[in-house]
């Protein structure tokens, strides 16, 4: 492999690259840019994944579809953004997802079932979706109406049912600033509670489904009615590392969690890619019972996206200094196309193209910092010279 091909892929960043990044840091002074570091960092916070998040309407169309789903992707072809950045739309009445993440991790076996783990279970289901519920819905309607206690004064069932809740399942950030009522009625008690307080498990996960989707009194009206949410989308990020075991298990842990007819309770599960032929022999697959989906390829344009989603007004912050005014529109091109290239013929390191257009990119910008002067690479870099960087990293 060509020196500066290896350095592209498994070099960067050094020292070089860092001082370009520097440079441009002081041209960004948004929210994203006090956070700012690497902008073709692989591994980035939830908050750059959010102002970075590139809309894939094929692939939001298919996680919104009804049912069961595995994702299927390759390392780098967006299952983690997908998993933190997808959420349900609240346009249309009807059809309003909670998105719940989840990120399972192996547990210890369970005493009396040697054979078998529990990734998922009832009680830590409700807890992670009440959570998400007062998030979501609670806590963010406060901050745009501004008060929410007259709301809940019209709903009697509807908030005897959400203070039980919180008491059973208290949320992690149950403090709501400036509703202080609301804070003093939500921990004060009744003598007529609205659900028993010693539920099983399952009961109880099966009450909070129903809650989160009944609907509530939203006027004067009695029949002027809303739903909070349709349904309960469970997005679960899972990595079976050694063999299937684990995922079979994950998916007996769901199975009997669709045993209990929670109709509006649904699972999607994102799973590498070289899991694909193992996930088609699972029995759920097979039967219909899950569905299996893989991630379509990323076209060019959506990786240049990407990459100005990650570095915007790259060709007017970018120094003259460092490159030629000729070669700043074909930059992002060049890098969409190669990484394209890189992905199709990079059998061996089966990574998707957004990680090597990230690579390409960062190579780029680190020769436009003087990084390979002495290979005849001195900045202000040519749009030739952008495109034999680029060649040389997908034919080493």
């Amino acid at each position: 492999m060509h020196s500066i091909a290896w350095q592209m892929r498994y070099g960067l960043p050094n020292s070089l690259y860092m001082g370009v990044v520097y440079s441009l840091r002081r041209h960004r002074t948004d929210a994203v840019g006090k956070q700012w570091d690497d902008p073709f960092a692989v591994h980035i916070s939830p908050q750059i994944q959010q102002s970075s998040y590139v809309i894939r309407r094929d692939v939001e169309a298919e996680l919104s579809r009804p049912g069961h789903t595995i994702i299927l992707g390759a390392p780098g072809s967006g299952k983690t953004t997908l998993r933190h950045c997808f959420g349900p739309q609240r346009g249309e009445r009807g059809d309003r997802p909670l998105a719940v993440r989840l990120a399972v991790r192996r547990p210890d076996a369970q005493v009396g079932a040697p054979n078998h783990v529990r990734f998922v279970s009832s009680a830590t289901l409700a807890t992670e979706i009440f959570d998400t519920f007062w998030g979501d819905f609670i806590q963010s309607t406060i901050r745009r109406s501004g008060a929410y206690t007259p709301y809940l004064r019209k709903n009697e069932s509807w908030r005897a049912k959400l203070r039980w809740f919180c008491q059973h399942l208290p949320p992690r950030d149950l403090y709501v600033p400036g509703e202080h009522e609301l804070m003093a009625w939500l921990h004060s008690t009744t003598d007529a509670p609205p659900l028993a307080n010693r539920l099983s498990d399952d009961l109880l996960l099966a009450e909070l489904i129903r809650f989160i989707t009944s609907p509530y009194q939203v006027g004067m009206n009695r029949d002027d009615t809303d739903v909070a949410y349709s349904r309960v989308d469970v997005l679960i990020d899972f990595e079976p590392v050694v063999s299937i075991e684990p995922l079979r298990d994950l998916i007996a842990d769901i199975e009997g969690l669709c045993r209990l007819n929670l109709g509006n309770l649904q699972f999607k599960i994102f799973l590498d890619r070289a899991w694909k032929e193992t996930a088609e022999m699972l029995g759920c697959v097979q039967e219909g019972r899950i569905a299996l989906f893989t991630l379509p390829h990323w076209p060019q344009a959506e990786l240049e996206i990407l990459l100005k989603h990650r570095l915007p007004d790259f060709d007017v912050i970018l120094p003259s200094g460092l490159l030629q005014d000729g070669a700043r529109s074909s930059f992002l091109p060049v890098v969409a196309r190669a990484a394209l290239v890189a992905y199709e013929a990079d059998r061996k390191e089966p990574i998707d193209a957004p990680i090597h257009a990230l690579r390409i990119a960062r190579g780029l910008l680190a020769a436009c910092g003087g990084c390979w002067q002495e290979q005849g690479f001195n900045p202000p870099l040519s749009a030739n010279q952008i495109e034999k960087l680029a060649h040389l990293y997908w034919d080493s």
